[in-house]
């Protein structure tokens, strides 16, 4: 068994990159308690960046449709952005040791890279 490749259980994507002359990509590995400082995070980087195509990966083991909505409405307000979110299975969270001094968001980047 694959754990990495198997450990993606479900991809939502919103909005759509038209320009790929210049796409930044960027990683986030978040649990629930991150969801908001996530979104505060992409719209930052597309408020300084207009001149770039933006593509967010959120690695996620938590999405619910109230958080999908809003990521719609982020994606239609801004052109030339794409979110993709990746519900992270709880076999791969199950693997990794549960520390006090980090979430195990944290080993989502495994996943990312």
């Amino acid at each position: 068994m694959d754990l990495l490749a198997e450990s993606i259980t479900e991809v939502t994507v919103s909005g759509k990159i038209t320009n790929t002359d210049r796409v930044l990509n960027i990683a986030y590995g978040i649990d629930r308690n991150f969801l908001f400082g996530a979104a505060v995070s992409m719209q930052s980087v597309i408020m300084h960046n207009p001149d770039l195509a933006v593509k967010f990966h959120l690695f996620t083991d938590y999405i619910d449709e109230d958080y999908l909505q809003r990521v719609n409405a982020f994606t239609s307000k801004n052109a030339n952005v794409e979110v993709r979110i990746y519900k992270v299975s709880s076999a791969f969270i199950d693997i990794f040791p549960s520390l006090k001094q980090w979430s195990y968001a944290t080993f989502f980047r495994l996943v990312a890279f």
